[in-house]
C-alpha cells in the first residue's frame, strides 16, 4: 500500500512500480468492519509477540509461509520479533486494516508490475488483481505459491526474481 500511495501522491519521484503481495483494501475495508474489529491478531499480539518461541509467533508466521519448515518459521519469527516492536506491529496493522488505496490507482501512470502468489492466505489474489486492474497497463504476474511471498527454495522464487529483473530492464 505504501508504494502504491507514494506513486500516486509523488508521481515525479516514481518511474516504475513493482509490488509483491499487495492489496488495495485493508482487511477491515474488505470486511466492512471497524479497523480493529474482529482482528484476533491485534488482540493476542501483545502477549505473544515478545515471547521467544511463542506459539503465537509460530502460528502467525505459518499463515504467511505455510510451506516453510518449523525451523524456517522459527527463524522468520525471531527476525520479525527482533526488527519490529509489538507497538509498531499493532499501530501499522491497525492503520492498514482500515486503509484503502483503491481511489488512487487510476492516478498512477508508470510501468507497473503486480506480483502475487496464487494461494496467498494473507491477502488474496483478488486484491493483487484489483491493483492490476486499477492501474492503466499494469502487468499481473501470478506466482504459483501458497506463501505470501515465495520462499527461496520454491520454483516461484526464481520466476519472481527473473520477472522483476526483466521488468526493470524495460
Amino acid at each position: 500500500m505504501i508504494a502504491v500511495e507514494c506513486a500516486a501522491r509523488f508521481p515525479e519521484r516514481v518511474s516504475k512500480l513493482a509490488t509483491l503481495g499487495s492489496y488495495a483494501d485493508g482487511r477491515s475495508v474488505r470486511a466492512g468492519t471497524a479497523p480493529d474489529g474482529g482482528d484476533v491478531i491485534l488482540k493476542i499480539a501483545t502477549e505473544g509477540w515478545t515471547t521467544p518461541d511463542s506459539a503465537f509467533m509460530s502460528g502467525y508466521m505459518a499463515v504467511y509461509f505455510p510451506t516453510a519448515s518449523q525451523n524456517k518459521l522459527r527463524r522468520l519469527a525471531q527476525n520479525v520479533q527482533a526488527s519490529c516492536p509489538v507497538e509498531n506491529e499493532i499501530a501499522g496493522r491497525s492503520f492498514f486494516n482500515g486503509h484503502s488505496v483503491g481511489p488512487l490507482l487510476d492516478q498512477i501512470d508508470v510501468p507497473t508490475l503486480v506480483m502475487h502468489c496464487r494461494e496467498d492466505a494473507v491477502h488474496p489474489l483478488s486484491e493483487g488483481m484489483k491493483i492490476a486492474r486499477g492501474i492503466a497497463n499494469a502487468e499481473l504476474m501470478i506466482l504459483e505459491s501458497r506463501n505470501h511471498y515465495p520462499l527461496l527454495d520454491e520454483p516461484a522464487w526464481q520466476i519472481m526474481v527473473d520477472g522483476f529483473l526483466e521488468f526493470l530492464r524495460r
